[in-house]
């Protein structure tokens, strides 16, 4: 049975819900997005923006679900602590949220990974804000930018302009391909691991699910779980530094500010 337009701007819309919540999720806490992430109202947003998730994944849904409950009654602190625990205050953490980790690259492929990312973002108007001391390849930052995807598809389906989502669904399908559906699953596992059944734990299995499902919907590779840590010593070598003022610091976060979003 066919989609209708409305039923196909509500499953774009309903994305842009999750990737949006993937991404302010996974930057470092603060009372802001503990406030954004427990609020009853986003929780019913996302209650429906999920319910085309196969039911295989159903008993992941419902615990992310509850641990969003749970996090407005979380201290800041703890969730910090937790954050710092598992991300790290510098690229190399126990489980680093940056793409440039994942995969065994040759120290000269890793300016032009970066860049081609940055491409991704500066083809829809986007940059990364001054304000912002993150990398591009933070996964706050690159869920982020398939939000703005999302919303675009949602908006073109709304007006029917279908070069318009050819060519935004063509991108989904390069950056999940290329990027986020390729280290992702690699970083969910060591999350998931080391996290257990905790808030960050139970976002990365969330988010593993729903990225495996947006692979499948876009006839995109996903990648290993099983991903390699590239060597630490390409990183030094590289000179691709974390990017904050102060790596010890924790408290950076990453914005793409919109420059030029057409018809939105």
């Amino acid at each position: 049975m066919q989609c209708t337009m409305g039923d196909e701007v509500k499953a774009a819309a309903g994305r842009q819900c999750v990737w949006g919540l993937l991404a302010c999720a996974f930057r470092y806490p603060d009372a802001e997005m503990t406030q954004t992430l427990s609020d009853p109202a986003r929780r019913l947003e996302l209650r429906s923006a999920t319910g085309h998730l196969a039911e295989r994944h159903s008993a992941t849904r419902m615990r992310l679900l509850r641990h969003l409950r749970g996090a407005g009654r979380s201290s800041v602190e703890t969730l910090q602590e937790s954050y710092g625990r598992l991300f790290g205050h510098a690229v190399r953490g126990q489980c680093p949220p940056y793409e440039l980790e994942y995969g065994r690259r040759d120290i000269v492929q890793q300016a032009p990974e970066l860049a081609d990312i940055v491409g991704f973002y500066t083809a829809f108007g986007l940059e990364i804000g001054a304000a912002s001391h993150e990398r591009a390849d933070h996964v706050s930052v690159e869920c982020e930018f398939m939000s703005v995807l999302a919303m675009k598809e949602a908006w073109a389906e709304s007006v029917g302009d279908e070069a318009g989502l050819e060519t935004i669904r063509s991108a989904q399908r390069a950056f999940l391909a290329d990027h986020l559906g390729r280290w992702f699953p690699a970083f969910a596992r060591r999350v998931a691991q080391a996290d257990g059944r905790g808030f960050f734990g139970s976002l990365a299995a969330f988010g593993l699910d729903f990225i495996g499902d947006e692979c499948e919907q876009c006839e995109a590779p996903r990648g290993s779980s099983h991903l390699q840590l590239a060597p630490a010593e390409i990183q030094e070598d590289a000179g691709i530094s974390c990017g904050s003022r102060e790596c010890g610091s924790g408290s950076a976060r990453e914005e793409l500010v919109p420059l030029r979003i057409d018809g939105t």
